[in-house]
């Protein structure tokens, strides 16, 4: 009997031991994930950033608003946080580039004159 008490004995808290390490692998899972979709939000963001500043650009090339197009494509990726990287003219639209904490989002807008 004393031997069978002794083996019980030592399996003492091995129950709450597995219960804390599968909580900690859970707790790792759901963490990588949220970084992952973190990521992911952000660089639709960015890219949403990129089409605004795109847009705008694009107006103020067809004459729709007044301002210099990069400078407008700037203001609009400031206002956002982000930072436009390179803007780039064409006869009828404008392509843009916009970073973001080291994700970066491109983006082109035409216009057609009527």
């Amino acid at each position: 009997m004393s031997s069978s008490r002794r083996n019980l004995a030592a399996e003492d808290g091995a129950g709450t031991m597995l219960s804390l390490a599968l909580l900690a692998i859970l707790i790792s899972v759901t963490f990588a994930l949220s970084l992952r979709v973190s990521t992911r939000t952000n660089q639709a963001l960015v890219i949403s950033v990129a089409q605004l500043a795109a847009t705008s650009a694009s107006d103020a090339l067809s004459g729709y608003r007044t301002g210099h197009p990069c400078e407008v494509a700037g203001q609009v990726a400031e206002l956002n946080f982000s930072k436009l990287t390179s803007c780039t003219l064409y006869s009828s639209g404008v392509a843009v580039k916009v970073s973001y904490r080291g994700l970066e989002g491109n983006a082109r807008a035409d216009f057609e004159l009527k």
